[in-house]
């Protein structure tokens, strides 16, 4: 995790909301993690007098940390599709620059100064191409 995950301005509004839920979500779940692998290795030693035994045993935790690693990438494919779509999108703008018309999109009816306007109706059409 980012040390600077709070520092950045998001840019989409709407994302700040999603941000927020998700520090919810994953510091408890962090934590959670932290005393599932201490717990893991507890549960491999030989047991101590000093320390509590674990109320599960090493394959349980193993399944629980499998469970959640599971769902946090089923998690993560959203974020990953997202990024995939925004880098698909900016690559096309890079790549098609806009054509200029083939034809002429301008309407026959001169404007008060003079000039012509486009048709809006020519417009969509090439906009359609």
């Amino acid at each position: 995790m980012h040390a600077d995950f709070d520092a950045k301005e998001l840019s989409d509004p709407s994302l700040k909301d999603l941000r927020e839920r998700i520090k919810k979500a994953m510091i408890p779940l962090l934590i959670r993690v932290f005393e599932l692998k201490l717990a893991a290795n507890q549960a491999a030693r030989p047991p101590s007098r000093l320390q509590k035994k674990s109320q599960q045993g090493p394959e349980e935790i193993r399944a629980v940390l499998k469970g959640l690693q599971e769902d946090l990438h089923h998690l993560s494919v959203w974020t990953v599709s997202a990024q995939k779509q925004i880098e698909k999108a900016l690559n096309e703008s890079e790549e098609k620059p806009l054509e200029e018309p083939k034809e002429r999109v301008y309407s026959t009816t001169p404007t008060e100064e003079g000039k012509k306007i486009p048709s809006i109706a020519r417009l969509k059409k090439w906009i359609r191409k």
